[in-house]
C-alpha cells in the first residue's frame, strides 16, 4: 500500500468570456478571484490558469454568447404545415434550445421555422410555446434559435437559467 499514490483528477471549470473576451476566474483552492482575458484561439478549448497561490486549475473557455443548461424536457414540435411530433428539449439558453428528434426519420432542415411547446421543470411547471428557427441539424438533434420571445417568456427563461 505504501507504493500507491492517490491520483486526483479535476473536471475543467467552465468559464464564459463576455463579448470583450474577459471572464471572472475564481480559484478552487484559495477562493481568490481575478479577471482573465481570453485569446480567441482558446475559445472552446481547455487550458490551465495558475493562481497567485501557485495552484494550476484546468478551465474550459466556452465560446457561446449565452450559458447553455442541459435539461431533459418532453415537448411537442409543429412545423408550418401543422405536422406534429414528440421531441425532447435537451438544452436551453437565453437565445435558443437544443432538441432531440428521436430515432425516427425527420424532415427538419436548417432554416425551418417551427413552433415548439414544452414544460419547464420549475416549481410552477411553466408551459412555454415558442417560435424557433432551425440553425443546425446533426442526425437526430437540432439546434434552434428563438425567433421571437415575449417579454414574459424572456423573464421566465432567465429565471429558469439561474436555478
Amino acid at each position: 500500500m505504501d507504493n500507491l499514490t492517490k491520483t486526483v483528477t479535476y473536471e475543467a471549470k467552465r468559464l464564459f468570456p463576455n463579448k470583450e473576451g474577459k471572464c471572472l476566474f475564481s480559484c478552487a483552492y484559495c477562493g481568490r478571484q481575478r479577471i482573465v482575458t481570453v485569446p480567441r484561439e482558446l475559445l472552446n478549448k481547455t487550458a490551465r490558469i495558475r493562481c497567485y497561490c501557485k495552484h494550476s486549475i484546468p478551465v474550459l473557455f466556452v465560446g457561446r454568447s449565452y450559458y447553455r443548461k442541459n435539461v431533459n424536457l418532453p415537448g411537442e414540435l409543429r412545423d408550418c404545415e401543422g405536422f406534429k411530433r414528440i421531441i425532447v428539449v435537451k438544452s436551453i439558453s437565453e437565445s435558443g434550445i437544443g432538441i432531440s428528434l428521436g430515432g425516427s426519420k425527420h424532415y427538419i432542415k436548417v432554416g425551418d421555422l417551427l413552433r415548439v411547446r414544452f414544460q419547464l421543470d420549475d416549481k410552477a411547471l411553466t408551459m412555454l410555446d415558442v417560435s424557433v428557427i432551425v440553425r443546425r441539424v446533426d442526425g437526430g438533434t437540432a439546434g434552434c434559435e428563438f425567433q421571437y420571445l415575449e417579454m414574459n417568456d424572456k423573464k421566465i427563461i432567465g429565471f429558469y437559467m439561474m436555478r
